[in-house]
């Protein structure tokens, strides 16, 4: 006996009526005119859905979806409903096979689509993403994943090389609480928070959610230069809507002008963030929930990958030992060069400095760093703003000064 969830996958792509195949329902005789022939429908993607059709399976999918636990995912999946993408399979021996599919949701790691065949995991892949500016974005990864649906759909899961950022392909606009790692580990968060403004309960209940994590609180509620002297060491900064609301200029525009370039998550009170000429990073809302305060430290804080990979992988009397002093030197300088371009939103002067740390840092041992300077190029690189890549960019800067020799 056929399920109802079957049967209804079964009915949308399936079972096909001939205005959604007519290449199989109308014969084209040997001596039809080129005309005849152009007139014939082009398919928008392999699995030959029209936008209601793919609406109707998408939501069937979701809604099946939504059902499960997904005590595995790291990352937070964004709907990316789009008709046709073009997606490029690698094959043995070199050669390539490009067509349109179908997608149906993307996260920082993947891409979620559909396509008419099996396609094997493993092979590597090239998809073109459609930036939110309106150009497209070469972004390589692998195929993870392939699960037959119902009659030639197959759902085909993607993960890239590197982590996108969701923004640059998302529209999220103001969306309260729209982070990119669904579940994180406590443990992984590290470095100096800087709450600004908040009621006592705000400010006690943010200190109580961070207890058991190795983030360092710090509270305030003042503006000016007594806001400055702490804003300046601070890897993230809370700032509280409604105390922002009482200054003017307002705190978010005082800390943008005065070159603090410390990532800002504002708290608004309402459901819908308070919107002004000065943007802040992110935005969570009251009450203040645990999950989600990790989630927006995770976004910014997070310095896992840090462990390790800023420390040179070189062995005692490797012949590049000789250039890691002088290397660890200019590795500084780079860092402060960097945070004033970015001060002066000198997108040239970004990509050129993570071009040279991308090109150097693996001869002396710091391939970990090489990835995380590739990893700010392309975002400043595919965003062409530096506000944009702030986050790789700041990364790269926190990484850079924490480089050193090995213990």
């Amino acid at each position: 006996m056929e399920s109802a969830d079957a049967a209804d996958s079964k009915s949308l792509c399936g079972d096909f009526s001939p205005d959604c195949e007519p290449e199989q329902q109308r014969m084209i005789s040997p001596d039809a005119t080129n005309a005849a022939k152009a007139a014939e429908p082009i398919r928008a993607n392999s699995v030959r859905l029209d936008a209601g059709r793919l609406n109707a399976l998408l939501d069937l999918l979701d809604g099946k979806d939504g059902k499960r636990a997904h005590s595995k995912r790291k990352f937070v999946r964004w709907p990316f409903r789009q008709i046709c993408v073009q997606l490029t399979i690698c094959h043995t021996g070199g050669s390539k096979a490009t067509m349109c599919v179908a997608c149906r949701n993307l996260s920082c790691g993947g891409l979620g689509l559909l396509h008419n065949a099996y396609v094997h995991p493993g092979r590597a892949c090239q998809v073109s993403l459609p930036h939110v500016s309106g150009h497209y974005v070469e972004v390589p990864g692998k195929v993870v994943r392939c699960s037959h649906l119902s009659g030639i759909v197959h759902e085909v899961g993607i993960q890239f090389d590197e982590p996108i950022r969701i923004n640059d392909f998302v529209n999220l606009g103001p969306n309260a609480a729209a982070f990119s790692l669904e579940r994180v580990d406590p443990k992984s968060l590290n470095g100096a928070l800087l709450m600004v403004g908040g009621s006592k309960l705000d400010q006690q209940l943010v200190s109580h959610h961070l207890r058991g994590t190795a983030v360092r609180v710090n509270l305030i509620s003042a503006s000016g230069e007594p806001l400055l002297k702490v804003a300046a060491d601070a890897d993230l900064i809370l700032l509280d809507s409604d105390f922002d609301a009482k200054l003017n200029p307002t705190v978010l525009a005082f800390l943008r002008h005065t070159g603090i370039i410390a990532p800002i998550v504002m708290i608004a009170s309402g459901a819908a963030p308070r919107i002004t000429a000065e943007k802040a990073d992110a935005y969570i809302t009251k009450p203040i929930v645990q999950t989600t305060l990790f989630q927006a430290i995770a976004e910014f804080m997070a310095m896992e990958d840090s462990k390790g990979m800023i420390v040179t992988s070189l062995p005692r009397g490797h012949p590049s030992m000789s250039l890691l002093d002088g290397f660890l030197a200019e590795l500084s300088q780079q860092a402060d060069t960097l945070e004033e371009a970015i001060r002066t939103r000198s997108l040239e002067v970004c990509l050129n400095i993570c071009q040279q740390v991308a090109g150097i840092a693996p001869t002396v041992g710091f391939d970990g760093l090489a990835g995380i300077a590739r990893q700010a190029e392309s975002a400043a690189s595919t965003a062409q703003e530096v506000e944009k890549a702030i986050t790789q960019l700041r990364r790269l800067i926190n990484c850079c000064r924490r480089a050193k020799r090995s213990t």
